[in-house]
């Protein structure tokens, strides 16, 4: 019959992935008790909004003008009105009034680059605690380390993006600093 078949079939193939990975060793052990704890995956929580926060900027980048210069599209004068604005505060203007879902997508990407930023010093402080710096991690330590420096690097040049006076200054603030 088509179920005994379909058993059959379904066995087939579960036992070849067993027997290709091992799955049944490794899958099915006791995990050791530290495994559970929130600390242990910061890691995890910094790649997980790494992994949204390039999701979110990829569908940003659909409708951002990264210029400085004025555009012709109409930035909440009325149509047919000529706008002195830069073009990047107005692909902003329109990716929140415009755009569906933008406003939601926007402000996610934002909040998502601050949580990010916070898990991220969890994690390094977490490991600087736990011990990684010293050997034989201690290459894990210094890339680390270096991807902070680059994310944290990317969260002060993403600020200005918008184009606003409050990123504007706060980015000539930043500079000067």
């Amino acid at each position: 019959s088509f179920s005994d078949w379909y058993n059959r079939s379904l066995n087939q193939i579960w036992g070849f992935v067993e027997d290709r990975t091992a799955m049944k060793r490794w899958a099915l052990r006791p995990q050791p008790e530290f495994t559970f704890k929130p600390s242990y995956w910061t890691g995890a929580f910094v790649a997980v909004a790494l992994v949204y926060q390039i999701i979110s900027g990829a569908l940003l980048l659909l409708y951002y003008q990264p210029s400085t210069s004025s555009t012709l599209v109409a930035c909440g004068q009325t149509v047919g009105t000529a706008s002195t604005a830069p073009a990047a505060w107005c692909s902003t203007y329109y990716i929140i009034h415009s755009v569906p879902m933008g406003e939601l997508l926007l402000s996610s990407h934002l909040y998502g680059a601050y949580a990010m930023i916070f898990l991220l010093f969890l994690h390094f402080f977490r490991g600087y605690y736990v011990g990684v710096y010293k050997s034989p991690r201690e290459f894990s330590w210094m890339v680390g380390t270096l991807l902070m420096v680059v994310t944290l690097g990317m969260g002060f040049t993403g600020y200005l993006l918008p184009y606003t006076q409050l990123a504007y200054n706060a980015t000539n603030v930043g500079v000067v600093l």
